[in-house]
């Protein structure tokens, strides 16, 4: 079972607690009524070989089963998750991917895509110009495109694994006259103390800048973030934000966590996120955390 956690505030939490339990009289007792779940990838539903295990895909496909949707929402581009999904064997489970840290919705079934909030280029040209002086890559995606600002050993491997094609560009050229809905900054963990303290001498009101990983920092237009495309999915389902669960581990998930009925942070999660959750998985994202959960407190609780 998880844990349970007091995160901003005790009276959403309980107020959340009651709208995603219904009773059934059939039963003679309260059950949940979650009809969708959302989680991150990277550090939550994928291990640290960036794969998902045999019994993670089984209990997927027992959630699939259920009628409940399983969605995806990460800082990934749609073409990279699906990419992966067949190696991941979810393939069958997924219908609607929430990429570019929730810029971009986009309906496998139907074919069907749509962006939100796309920033300026002459924007995240003054973005290079406030930290180009540090050892920082600064990359872009267009598509499975990466383009970045220098080509590293590393990074020719990291895009092999991502699906991605690796273009390098002189990048204030290149976001002239363009628009993007993700901009991303690279540079070694130790650097982002320096990045956060740069970051906030940084004034843009229409960009939104955060850490989304050790050794990255991302910037979205400032309307955007995954609790903003979880409530375009829902709108999409027809369903309510308290029907849906979600799981994360990063501070570009905090705003997902806080939107919704069944929040729950990972163990292996930031200080951050675990303080917005009502749950903790008793499991890291190394053993299966995110599956034993929904065995434990969603699909059983259905029965």
């Amino acid at each position: 079972m998880g844990k349970f956690y007091c995160g901003n505030s005790i009276r959403r939490i309980f107020i959340s607690s009651f709208l995603f339990l219904r009773y059934d009289e059939r039963k003679g007792r309260f059950i949940m009524t979650i009809k969708a779940i959302i989680t991150d990838l990277d550090g939550t539903l994928l291990n640290s070989n960036k794969q998902t295990s045999a019994y993670t895909k089984h209990i997927l496909e027992r959630t699939r089963q259920k009628g409940i949707h399983f969605c995806m929402a990460t800082g990934r581009c749609p073409e990279s998750v699906e990419y992966k999904l067949e190696e991941w064997g979810l393939d069958e489970n997924i219908q609607f991917i929430l990429a570019m840290n929730g810029s971009t919705l986009y309906d496998r079934k139907e074919k069907y895509r749509q962006d939100f909030y796309m920033m300026s280029g002459d924007a995240l040209i003054e973005v290079v110009k406030h930290f180009e002086d540090l050892p920082v890559l600064f990359q872009v995606l267009y598509g499975p495109a990466r383009y970045t600002s220098k080509i590293t050993p590393e990074w020719i491997q990291r895009s092999k694994l991502f699906g991605e094609t690796l273009i390098q560009v002189d990048m204030k050229e290149f976001l002239h006259h363009r628009t993007a809905n993700k901009f991303i900054l690279l540079f070694e963990p130790d650097l982002m103390p320096v990045i956060l303290e740069r970051a906030s001498h940084f004034h843009d009101a229409s960009l939104y800048g955060f850490p989304s990983g050790k050794d990255c920092f991302e910037y979205v237009d400032s309307h955007i973030n995954k609790g903003f495309a979880v409530q375009k999915l829902a709108d999409l389902l027809n369903i309510r934000m308290d029907e849906i669960a979600a799981f994360g581990d990063a501070g570009n998930d905090i705003e997902m966590l806080e939107s919704v009925g069944l929040s729950v942070a990972m163990k292996n999660g930031s200080d951050a996120i675990k303080a917005v959750a009502m749950y903790q998985t008793d499991y890291d994202n190394n053993e299966d955390g995110v599956a034993h959960f929904i065995e434990d407190r969603i699909l059983k609780t259905d029965d």
